[in-house]
């Protein structure tokens, strides 16, 4: 019987599913970089865009601050703070986003603050622990210096308070102007930022604390404003932004980061880890289930080989036995034949060699044995 061999099928299946993981992995890989590619892309276009947004709305109240300034000089606001109540009440009602404009002198003692009645107690920002250190910044600077981000109990807000020293002609501060950006009011213009599921946007100030972040729940505010981010996250803020080009990626997000020096910030852009992963699965969801197709079809074509590899390896077996027992047998009668006999006798010959016994050979002639 001539020898057929599946071997061809069995090359076939495991070459062609050899090529289909190295293609499917290949395609993966590529997917997966270009999900991380358009995930970074948005990323730092997030971050450039709310960096603006920063930037031209702290600009905005700078300006304003400033022909504040010189408007409360004129009406000597040291000597009669009433007198500037009008203005600061009308500005506030304009600026919803703001919560109330306050005046100082330079020893810290606030004056004036809009919304609030007269002959009622207001804090020197010296005293404050929240205020102190930007107050005493915005004395020494000739720009805007933001606050901290605190809860103002006169008007049960978080605020964003911005400072802005007055000078006279001979440069020493006469007046510190603030006002209170109230982060929570719907109007605020960074919390338009358009933001997918998964992502945050975080203003970090140079000495750690948190100046803004959204989306936040209520609750958490007091958390997240009330002490400096942990240094390990800080640190990321800080490697992000020497690169404001590149996108970090971390076990738990991916981070892009644009500082601010003028206003000591950080915009930084937080995007989950796990939303690219959640993305690229989705992408990948009817190439993985072909692929799995055709895997399943290259097992069903090796094991269809297998069988019938089995199968002629029976026949040649059964084939080969029967060959033997023709070779070994009469043909009329069945019986052993004198090929069989000499094998037999070749094998106890061995035998006796190898342990030494006797072999013993009976002859039997039977008459007649052809009739």
């Amino acid at each position: 019987m001539p020898r057929l061999s599946t071997r061809p099928l069995h090359l076939l299946a495991v070459a062609t599913a050899t090529l289909l993981v190295a293609g499917f992995t290949g395609y993966a890989y590529q997917a997966w970089r270009a999900t991380r590619g358009r995930a970074s892309a948005e990323m730092q276009h997030i971050t450039e865009l709310f960096s603006q947004v920063t930037r031209d709305e702290l600009r905005l109240h700078e300006s304003v601050l400033r022909v504040l300034g010189r408007r409360m000089l004129d009406l000597a606001v040291e000597k009669e703070p009433e007198r500037a109540r009008e203005d600061l009440d009308d500005l506030a009602r304009l600026h919803p986003v703001i919560a109330g404009y306050g005046v100082a002198r330079p020893d810290g003692q606030l004056l004036i603050v809009s919304g609030i009645p007269p002959g009622r107690p207001l804090p020197n920002l010296l005293e404050q622990p929240q205020s102190a250190a930007t107050f005493r910044l915005a004395l020494e600077h000739r720009h805007l210096v933001p606050g901290r981000t605190y809860r103002f109990g006169l008007l049960d807000a978080w605020l964003i308070p911005l400072r802005l020293a007055i000078r006279d002609a001979q440069q020493a501060p006469r007046l510190v102007l603030a006002l209170g950006l109230a982060i929570e009011h719907p109007e605020f213009s960074w919390r338009h930022v358009p933001l997918r599921t998964g992502m945050r946007i975080l203003l970090v100030r140079d000495d750690g604390y948190l100046q803004f972040a959204y989306p936040v729940a209520h609750q958490e505010m007091a958390r997240l404003y009330a002490s400096p981010l942990p240094r390990a996250e800080l640190e990321r803020v800080r490697e992000a932004a020497r690169h404001p080009d590149r996108t970090y990626s971390y076990a738990d997000a991916l981070l892009s980061a644009r500082r601010l020096p003028r206003y000591g910030l950080t915009a930084v852009t937080r995007l989950d880890a796990a939303i690219p992963r959640q993305a690229w699965q989705r992408e990948m969801a009817v190439p993985s289930g072909i692929f799995g197709v055709m895997l399943l079809l290259m097992y069903g074509l090796y094991r269809v080989a297998t069988a019938f590899e089995q199968r002629l390896d029976e026949e040649r077996h059964r084939h080969i036995e029967e060959l033997r027992y023709q070779a070994q047998h009469d043909s009329l009668t069945t019986l052993p034949n004198r090929t069989l006999a000499n094998d037999r006798l070749m094998h106890s010959l061995q035998r006796a060699r190898r342990t030494g016994r006797l072999v013993g050979v009976l002859l039997l002639d039977l008459d007649n044995f052809k009739r």
